[in-house]
Formats: C-alpha cells, structure tokens, sequence
C-alpha cells in the first residue's frame, strides 16, 4: 500500500475515489472534516436542535454516535435509541454493546420494544406470515420489520 497522503507514514486505508491513502490518525481526521462539512452543506442540524441517533449496536452506527457527540457541541441533545424487534438472540448482543457505549459516554438513551410499543414483536410477526405463505405468497420479514422500525425512530425523535 503507498503512504499517506497527508504524512509520510504508511498509509493503511486506501479510499478508491481520489483514490487516497491515508495513515490511522489521518483517515480520521478526514472522515470527522467530511461529515462535518456534509451536515454544514446541507444544514441538516440547526442550533440547539436535539437529535436522535438510532443506533443498532453495530460499528456502524456506534462510530456515528461517537462522531456526532465529538461534532456537537455540549448545548446540542444527542439521544440514542435502540428498537429491539423481539427477535431471541438477534438483537441481545448488539444491545449490551450499545448500552455500555451508551454508559460509558455518560448519555441518556431509549430502548424501544416493539412488543410493547405496537402490541406484537418481530418473532410474533415471522409466525404468522410463515402460515401465510403456506396459503399465498407474501413479502418476507425484513419489509415489516422495516417499516415498524422507522415508525417506532420517527415517532420517538418526534416525541
């Protein structure tokens, strides 16, 4: 791999577009200034706005939690929220992760049932449309599962 564009150390990310090298320090560096120029250019978070994060437990959506509190100033309200689909052994793993990110970052978070929230959960959901398909065809758990989990993230960053 070739060096880093910004300092002569090995570059150990290679970003294709550009294409760039970037070592460890450096990629972050690039990666904070080019979220931070997106939220600017689109102004998607106005002044003392509160923002909901959904955050799946996954490095994904950790990374950005990490980020934004980073970008944010201490007057902006970032609150994670999780939604647990109900699904055994699916989401439990990914919870206790987010929950000890949550903790250690010192933040107020939200954990959603689905159960609770709209009467029935994911694994409930699953069952019926397996009967279902035994009688016609149907669309498969994920596009439910989808469209309850945006739901459930609107209403919470609404409320």
């Amino acid at each position: 791999m070739g060096k880093c564009d910004r300092c002569s150390k090995e570059g150990k990310i290679f970003l294709v577009y550009g294409p760039h090298y970037f070592c460890h320090s450096h990629f972050l560096e690039f990666f904070e200034k080019r979220v931070r120029k997106t939220i600017n250019k689109f102004r998607l978070v106005k002044p003392g706005e509160k923002i909901a994060i959904g955050v799946s437990g996954g490095k994904d959506s950790i990374t950005v939690l990490h980020l934004l509190r980073e970008i944010f100033p201490k007057g902006t309200e970032l609150k994670p929220v999780c939604i647990d689909e109900g699904i055994p052994g699916y989401r439990d793993k990914a919870l206790r992760i987010a929950k000890k990110h949550f903790q250690e970052l010192g933040m107020d978070y939200a954990i959603i049932s689905m159960k609770k929230e709209i009467g029935f959960s994911m694994a409930e959901i699953a069952k019926k449309l397996n009967k279902e398909k035994e009688k016609q065809e149907t669309q498969g758990t994920c596009s439910y599962c989808g469209v309850f989990r945006r739901k459930l993230l609107n209403d919470f960053a609404v409320s």
